[in-house]
C-alpha cells in the first residue's frame, strides 16, 4: 500500500491527526495544571490517541514524498527520508507515558510532580503542523502571508493557553473558588493582558518565581506584537500588489498625456480604457502572462481558458484535442472600444472574431438596421478563414468588447498540419455555401489550403 500526500484519504487522515494533536495540546497542560483525576474516559481517549499516533507512523513509512515536481515512491528511500528527527519526535509523541500516572498513586505524583510532566510528550506531534498547513496551502492556493498569519494565531492561542496553565501551577491565581472554569478564566485573563502588554495590574506576581515568569511572558508578548503587526502589513501589501501596479501604470499614463497636452476628452477615453482593462483582467495582459509559462503547460492553460469559446464555432466542433491546443495558441486577444467597427461591409476578410465579453451589433451598411446583437461566446467572420470573399455585413460594438482574433494565414497552417480537418472544413463550407446560394457548389475534392 502506497499513499500520496494529496490523496483524499491521506488528507482526511492528516486532518484527524491534527484535531487530536490540538486536543492533547490543550487538554494535557490543562489537566496537569488543575490536577484533576485521571478518569476512565481519559484513559480510553489516551489509548485511542496512542493507537492513532502509532498507525500514523506506519502511514508515514508508506506515503510518497514529494521532492520538487517528482514523487519518491521507493519505500526504502521513503524510510531514509522519514528516519531522523521526524521519526524520533513521532515515536516520543506516541509513547504512552500517561501510564506512569495511572499506575502510580496520587500521593506519589503529588510528591514527584515531574511524573505528570511526562504526559506532555504528546505535544511533540505539533511538529507536523507546519507540514500539514503547507500541503493545504498548495492544495487550496492559500496566500503564503495568510497562511503564516493563521499559523501564528493558532500557535499564539496555544502558547497563551500553556502560559495560563503554568501560571496556575506556580500559584499565580488567588481565588476562593474551587471551580476549574473560574481558576482558568483568571489565569487566561492575566495571560492575555500580559502578552498584549496591557497589564491592568489587578493580578500581580507575588514571589520570585512568578516575577521572573512574568518577565519572560512580557518578552514573548512584545515579540508577538511586533510579529503580528509585521505579518499583517506584509499580508495587506501582497493582497494589494496588483492594484498598486495598476495605480503606478495610471500615473505614468497620466503624466505622459499631460506632457503631450492631450485634450481632456481624449484623456478621459484613455482612462476609461485602462479602467476596463483593470476590471476585466486585473490589469494583466493575457498574452504576456502566457508567454512566461513553458510551452506544454502554456497550451494546456490556454485550452482550459478558451475551449468553451472556440468549441462554439461550427468549424471546430468535435475537433481533436491536439488540434484545439494548436488553435487556441493562435488566438490573439484584442479590446475594442464602444461604438467602434470590428468589421465593415465590403472590406476584405482576413480573420474571424470570437467575442469573449461585451456586445456587438450586426448592422446594415448605413447602420440603420440592426440584424442581430451578438454577445459573449458568439463569433463573426468565420467564412473569411476558408474563402477569399468580402465582408457581407458591418459589425459594430455597443460597449467595451474583449475578443479573440484568429488570422487566416495562421489558420492555413492548421489545415496543412491536419489534412483530415481540412477535409472537414471543406465539407462544412460546401454545405453552408449551398444553403446560402444553391447555385454555387464546391467539388468535394477541391482543396481548401493556403493556395486556394
Amino acid at each position: 500500500m502506497l499513499l500520496y500526500p494529496y490523496n483524499p484519504k491521506r488528507e482526511l487522515w492528516d486532518f484527524i491527526v491534527l484535531i487530536f494533536t490540538i486536543y492533547v495540546a490543550i487538554e494535557i497542560p490543562y489537566r496537569i495544571a488543575l490536577g484533576y483525576s485521571f478518569d476512565s474516559w481519559l484513559y480510553i481517549v489516551e489509548i485511542i490517541i496512542t493507537l492513532l499516533f502509532t498507525f500514523d507512523i506506519f502511514l508515514n513509512f508508506n506515503t510518497a514524498v514529494k521532492k520538487g515536481i517528482k514523487y519518491i515512491t521507493d519505500k526504502k528511500d521513503i524510510a531514509k527520508i522519514y528516519q531522523g528527527r521526524r521519526l524520533i519526535l513521532d515515536i516520543l509523541a506516541t509513547a504512552p507515558f500517561f501510564l506512569a500516572y495511572s499506575f502510580v498513586s496520587t500521593v506519589a505524583t503529588q510528591t514527584i510532580p515531574a511524573l505528570r510532566l511526562l504526559e506532555l510528550n504528546r505535544l511533540l506531534k505539533l511538529h507536523r503542523l507546519n507540514h500539514l498547513l503547507d500541503i493545504w496551502r498548495k492544495k487550496f492556493q492559500i496566500n503564503p502571508g495568510t497562511l503564516r498569519l493563521i499559523n501564528f494565531v493558532l500557535l499564539l492561542a496555544l502558547v497563551s493557553h500553556w502560559i495560563a496553565c503554568v501560571w496556575i501551577m506556580i500559584g499565580g491565581v488567588k481565588t476562593e473558588s474551587k471551580e476549574f472554569s473560574e481558576i482558568y478564566s483568571l489565569a487566561i485573563y492575566w495571560t492575555v493582558t500580559t502578552v498584549a502588554t496591557v497589564g491592568y495590574g489587578d493580578i500581580t506576581p507575588q514571589n520570585f518565581t512568578q516575577r521572573y515568569f512574568t518577565i519572560m511572558v512580557m518578552i514573548v508578548g512584545a515579540g508577538s506584537y511586533g510579529f503580528v503587526i509585521g505579518n499583517i502589513s506584509s499580508l495587506l501589501a501582497s493582497v494589494d500588489v496588483v492594484k498598486a501596479g495598476y495605480r503606478k501604470k495610471l500615473e505614468e499614463v497620466s503624466a505622459f498625456l499631460n506632457y503631450r497636452s492631450i485634450p481632456p476628452e481624449m484623456q478621459r477615453r484613455v482612462q476609461e480604457y485602462y479602467d476596463h482593462i483593470w476590471e476585466s483582467r486585473l490589469g494583466n495582459d493575457e498574452s504576456t502572462m502566457l508567454n512566461e509559462i513553458p510551452e506544454p503547460l502554456k497550451s494546456d492553460l490556454a485550452l482550459y481558458m478558451r475551449q468553451d469559446l472556440i468549441k462554439k464555432v461550427p468549424f471546430f466542433v468535435n475537433a481533436q484535442e491536439n488540434l484545439l491546443k494548436d488553435l487556441v495558441m493562435l488566438l490573439q486577444p484584442m479590446v475594442y472600444l464602444p461604438n467602434s467597427y470590428v468589421i465593415k461591409k465590403g472590406e476584405a476578410g482576413s480573420c474571424m472574431y470570437i467575442i469573449s465579453s461585451g456586445q456587438v451589433d450586426v448592422v446594415s451598411e448605413d447602420e440603420v438596421t440592426v440584424y442581430a446583437t451578438l454577445r459573449e461566446g458568439s463569433f463573426v467572420g468565420e467564412m473569411a478563414l476558408v474563402l477569399d470573399m468580402p465582408r457581407t455585413a458591418t459589425v459594430k460594438t455597443r460597449e467595451y468588447c474583449d475578443v479573440y482574433i484568429l488570422e487566416k494565414n495562421e489558420f492555413d497552417k492548421i489545415l496543412i498540419k491536419y489534412p483530415d480537418f481540412a477535409k472537414h472544413i471543406q465539407r462544412i463550407t460546401k454545405e453552408r455555401l449551398e444553403a446560402m446560394h444553391p447555385v454555387l457548389t464546391i467539388k468535394q475534392d477541391d482543396p481548401i489550403s493556403p493556395e486556394s
